[in-house]
């Protein structure tokens, strides 16, 4: 797009973040969702590389008592893939 005679190129934020259980859109008003950082382990020597990779669970799972069930489950999944 052009502003001014400048060539510059528009980048929209959208700040959605769906839960990585249940894929549902956490909203703003979700107070109960968390975000949790799972880190990468090297498999030869145990120690942490650096890396990791984001989990979000909403509100809706965490007052179901069923977030200790979806991390685990989603900690193996990220496990088993990069295995």
């Amino acid at each position: 797009m052009a502003m001014g005679g400048l060539n510059c190129i528009s980048i929209w934020f959208s700040p959605l973040l769906f839960s990585s259980w249940t894929n549902r859109l956490i909203t703003s008003r979700d107070r109960g969702s968390v975000q949790i950082n799972i880190g990468s382990v090297d498999p030869k020597t145990g120690l942490y590389t650096g890396k990791f990779t984001p989990v979000a669970l909403s509100g809706y799972i965490r007052s179901k008592g069923e977030g200790d069930l979806a991390l685990t489950e989603l900690a193996t999944r990220l496990d088993a893939a990069s295995a």
